[in-house]
């Protein structure tokens, strides 16, 4: 009795022992956490969407005597007013721009400074700054400083995945909890919260179906776009505002802009793929391949992708496809209808013109041609961004506007269906072929002066021939239908005879 007491005390003891390390091992590990991000956070490094090396570091600002600093050297005003009654500030310095934010609750403005917060800024000075400002006035400043945070939560999550950031954001946190309880704190911290997107899946009896297909010529051209347009869709969302601030994409930094990179990279290489499959030695699938990407770019227009809309043209276009007289004659006037309409939209004349007016008259969603957004960041770019001391709030707005237009492309989203097998079949080579092969492979098909006449545009009051390719009227497509899925309804607004 007593040996059978003497083990149980034994195996007690073990299992406290056991459990005592395992917690003192656990609470040591939240320590070491803890120590690197405050050490993070003294040591200041730079974030990899931080300004540059050269950014000034802001000095201790005494907030209750800039409260009454309202002079031009501090900050400079809209000679009108706005429709709130308020004049609008072309020029501030980055503590006074703190003041009237929070002071003011103007969500447009902390909009325009969080996204452009780069051009001016390193986000752990800003934050420091914010931190400084509610330990002066903290009373005052509690509901203006919780919407400013809850609106840098939203705009730009990826900011606070820095050690260093988020060290200077427990600071701010334990002294809201001290000060003002810990639901204030936890009301703040409630922004950091992510919503997931929830993503129907295809059943085992669908995702086998889906793979009957073994080129992406075996897909209706309109379920081709829709494959391709909700390829580039999810691109636009994960789209950081980060990555279009200071040019980032032509930064020698591959991950300072790495969404931006690959849309820029994908457009390339389908406009090369378009051009490739087109020329191909036998006439019969050349011709087939060009009607199909002309009936998957008008379906692109009709559900708002411009992106790919472009990409497919630029490669209908390349001269060594445009040169093929023989094959353009033979399409019919309804297919060469379709492209004089998609030429003209993705026109390069007047600044893209055409296509910048549809733009602006499709509602969400739609897919930008990213171009145009970062060719306008460019020229913006050029202006000054400090005015001696002071932030041009103008800069800061031209650069706010054009990243705004691009990300509320995709605040609502399509109502697709995703088939992962033909995305896979949709998305380009990685191999680019050369333009010397291009146009040897085009000479193959038609040398030089073996057509009398310009380019045929299919002028369907001469007559066309109204041959259609074997491919395009006798192999049944896939479609989600034919996947036994439902039709997914779509109101789009934009259309291809509208201009």
């Amino acid at each position: 009795m007593r040996a059978r007491n003497l083990r149980y005390r034994i195996q007690s003891y073990a299992v406290t022992k056991i459990q005592w390390a395992w917690r003192r091992g656990r609470i040591l590990r939240r320590w070491r956490t803890l120590a690197s991000n405050v050490v993070a956070a003294n040591e200041n490094p730079l974030d990899r969407f931080s300004a540059s090396k050269t950014t000034k570091k802001v000095p201790e600002i005494d907030f209750k005597a800039l409260s009454s600093m309202n002079g031009k050297d501090q900050v400079v005003y809209e000679k009108r007013k706005s429709a709130r009654g308020s004049a609008k500030p072309t020029s501030v310095t980055l503590p006074k721009l703190v003041e009237i934010m929070i002071k003011t609750l103007d969500t447009e403005l902390m909009h325009t400074v969080i996204i452009t917060l780069p051009n001016f800024a390193e986000p752990y000075t800003f934050m420091k700054l914010l931190l400084a400002y509610l330990r002066t006035l903290d009373h005052t400043c509690l509901e203006g400083m919780t919407l400013l945070l809850h609106t840098w939560m939203r705009l730009t999550p990826r900011d606070f995945d820095a050690p260093s950031l988020r060290g200077v954001l427990d600071e701010l946190l334990l002294f809201v909890r001290k000060g003002f309880g810990r639901d204030r704190a936890d009301s703040i911290l409630s922004g950091m919260e992510r919503k997931r997107e929830l993503v129907r899946g295809l059943s085992p009896k669908q995702i086998r179906m889906s793979k009957v297909c073994r080129s992406y010529m075996d897909l209706e051209p309109l379920e081709a776009a829709r494959q391709l347009t909700l390829a580039s869709f999810s691109l636009i969302q994960d789209l950081d505002p980060r990555e279009l601030n200071q040019l980032a994409w032509q930064s020698t930094d591959t991950l300072r802009a790495p969404i931006v990179r690959v849309i820029i990279d994908r457009c390339n290489k389908v406009s090369n793929w378009v051009a490739t499959a087109v020329l191909l030695e036998d006439e019969e699938a050349g011709i087939a391949a060009l009607e199909w990407w002309i009936a998957t770019a008008h379906h692109c227009l009709l559900l708002n992708n411009f992106s790919d809309l472009m990409s497919i043209a630029v490669g209908l276009q390349h001269h060594c496809v445009s040169r093929l007289h023989s094959r353009w004659a033979k399409l019919t006037p309804p297919v060469m209808l379709e492209y004089q309409a998609i030429e003209k939209i993705t026109a390069m004349e007047k600044n893209y013109k055409n296509m910048r007016s549809l733009m602006k008259k499709t509602t969400a969603p739609l897919i930008p041609f990213l171009g145009i957004a970062l060719k306008d960041l460019v020229f913006i770019e050029e202006n000054p961004t400090m005015m001696g001391d002071q932030i041009s709030m103008d800069k800061m707005d031209m650069i706010y506007r054009v990243i705004q237009t691009v990300k509320n492309c995709a605040s609502t989203t399509y109502p697709l269906m995703r088939v992962p097998a033909w995305q896979a079949l949709l998305w380009p080579p990685s191999s680019f072929v050369e333009e010397q092969t291009l146009y040897n492979s085009s000479l193959k098909i038609e040398p030089r002066g073996a057509a009398d006449s310009p380019k045929l545009r299919a002028s369907v009051s001469d007559g066309g021939s109204l041959r259609m390719s074997g491919n395009a009227c006798q192999t049944r497509r896939m479609t989600v239908e034919w996947l036994g899925l439902p039709t997914p309804s779509l109101s789009m607004s934009g259309r291809v005879l509208t201009i």
